[in-house]
This record gives C-alpha cells, structure tokens and sequence, in this order.
C-alpha cells in the first residue's frame, strides 16, 4: 500500500510511503523537498508497482506554483522523473491522476489566468515522464472553473467538476469528455437553478456509463441533497437523481465517493445527517437505474460530525470505506470501515 500527504521535513514538502501489506510496517519512505512548499494530492499505482503523484510544488521565481507530477520506483521508491506545469501566471496545482493500459498518466488541476480567473488544466504526460498534451478549459462565466475527478477508458478521458456561473458563486457540475490524444469531444453541463451542485466522485459502470456523485446545496441556504446521475459515453444524461435525508427531510445528505458494482449498479460513499446538529457516515448500493438496494449509515455515539470519504470494492468479498468520526469537541479521528457488498 502507498501513501502520500504532507511531510515537515526538512523544509515542507510531501512524503511518499509505501506500507507491508502483511503487517504495515514502512518498506520506504521518499520525502519530497524542492526549497520552496510542496503538498501531495493524490496517487496511483500501476501494475508493477511504481506510484505516480500529482500535487503541487513552489519551486522558484521561474516556476512559481506549479503542478508537479512525480513517478517513484516500487522496490525501493527511487524518484523516476518529475513534471512540472506553471501556467501562463506561474500559479497552477495538481488535484487528481489516473493512468491508462501503456501508463501514460492524465493529470488534472487548475491554473490562474487573466482576471483573475481559475481555468481546468488536463495534461497527458508518457512513460518516460514527457508532456504530451495540455489542455485548458474555463466555462461562459469564466471565473472559478476546478476539476474534481479523472478517470480513463480505452478510448477516452473524462473529467468532472464544477464551473461558476455567477458573481454570487453559484456552481454548476460539468462533466468534459477528450479523446487521448487531447482533443475535447463535448462538455455536459447539469444546469439547477437555486443550487449549486459539485461532483466529487465518478466512474465507469460495469457497461461502460459514466456515473457521478456530488453534492446539490440551495442557494442562499438549504440543507444539502445528492448530486447522483448516469452518463453516456456520446453525452446522453440516463438519470439524474438528487433527494435530502430520507431519515429527516430538512437533514443534509450527500455523496463523496463512488466505485461500480456489477450488472450496472454502484456503491457510494458520504454523509446524512439524522438532525440538524449530526452527520452519519453514509454507504450505498443503487441499482443501474439509480434506487436504492440497501442503505446503512454508522454514527459515532457522540452525536458529532462523521463523513465517509474514499471507498474501494475488493472483488465480492468486501467494500472498504474510510472516513472521519467526531469523537471529542476538539478532534476527528480517522476510520476504517468494511461492508459486505
């Protein structure tokens, strides 16, 4: 198992572990450094085991900010290659990666552009660590556009996240599918008036369906609602669901994370909160037209905040959920859970 996240030493980058999945005990530990600040956003690993980060870097008044993407070996994380893109203002960040079949990776984030304004970046980067493709996406409004999730297919990238669509800040989700060479296919904007609606999660169905999962909060105020809907790959919406708490109608309710089941169905992770002063963690089955199989929510005795976040599917023996637990009035704990698929 590998891991990132932030590392104090010796000037503030990020770490890069890599855990014995027998008794978790450290096999190798790689901290990034480069003079400046640095903090990890996400990891995966390819079928060898090498890891592939994306984060970001502050590394010189020639780069500035830049999103900084990193390969680091298997057997003893050795650093591979590195890569880095500042943008036109010098002030860019890494949010999500994925790799195809032949490791390429696709990364995402967002870059400063004249205004200000906040532009998608999505980058191709090959084997050997060398940009391929950079592609920039901002929506009409042209202010705060932020990616959320990426993933990869055989013949194409999708990526989610929201776009602004006024000066109040009001959000609207977006879902942007390219071909791997770079070329942008189409843009599926889910328009909701009084809301602002963020993507957190997505993936692929067992039938090859875009599936993705969020959040939908009133504008001005209002207790959250999902954000849950079913994509073609052509860009066709199947389904759009959203609905507060069934528990409680004026309790929040929304989805963080989501894997694929089979025969077309999905697990989701998140939050619903039973009263106005708690949150549960919240797991789900649906079916492949959106309704519910089962539901089960876990809170803490203490009556806190608790979230389900990051969730994975181990074939059809388990489903793992990780997430936080409010246990104290000053702190969250992290949690672990598994289910039964």
């Amino acid at each position: 198992m590998i891991v990132v996240g932030s590392s104090a030493a010796p000037t503030g980058g990020f770490a890069v572990v890599k855990f014995s999945g027998a008794d978790g005990h450290i096999m190798w530990q790689q901290d990034f450094t480069p003079g400046g600040s640095a903090w990890a956003q996400d990891v995966v690993v390819d079928r060898y085991g090498n890891a592939y980060v994306t984060g970001t870097a502050t590394t010189g008044p020639s780069t500035g900010q830049a999103m900084h993407t990193a390969k680091f070996q298997a057997s003893d994380g050795k650093k591979l290659w590195e890569n880095l893109y500042s943008g036109p203002m010098l002030a860019s960040e890494g949010d999500a990666i994925v790799i195809d079949a032949n490791r390429n990776t696709y990364v995402i984030g967002s870059t400063v552009t004249a205004g200000p304004s906040n532009d998608w970046v999505v980058r191709k980067i090959s084997l050997a660590g060398k940009s391929l493709w950079t592609h920039r996406w901002n929506g009409a409004f042209k202010h705060q556009d932020l990616p959320s999730t990426v993933i990869v297919s055989t013949s194409a990238v999708y990526v989610a996240g929201n776009t602004q669509t006024d000066l109040l800040g009001s959000y609207d989700a977006v879902l942007v599918k390219f071909d791997l060479a770079g070329h942008r296919l189409w843009v599926k904007q889910f328009k909701h008036a009084g809301t602002d609606a963020e993507v957190y999660g997505t993936c692929l169905d067992s039938y090859g369906h875009l599936l993705l999962c969020g959040t939908r909060r009133p504008v001005p105020t209002g207790p959250d609602k999902t954000f849950l809907g079913e994509v073609t790959p052509a860009g066709t919406t199947v389904w759009l669901h959203s609905q507060p708490s069934p528990g409680n109608p004026l309790g929040a309710m929304g989805y963080f994370g989501i894997v694929r089941g089979p025969a077309g169905s999905m697990y989701l992770s998140g939050f619903e909160a039973p009263s106005a002063t708690d949150t549960d963690i919240l797991v789900e089955k649906r079916t492949t037209a959106g309704t519910v199989a089962w539901h089960a929510d876990y809170g803490w005795p203490d009556s806190g905040d608790d979230y389900g976040g990051a969730l994975a599917r181990d074939g059809t023996t388990g489903l793992y959920v990780c997430g936080d637990i409010w246990t104290t009035t000053n702190f969250y704990d992290a949690s672990l859970q598994k289910y039964t698929p």
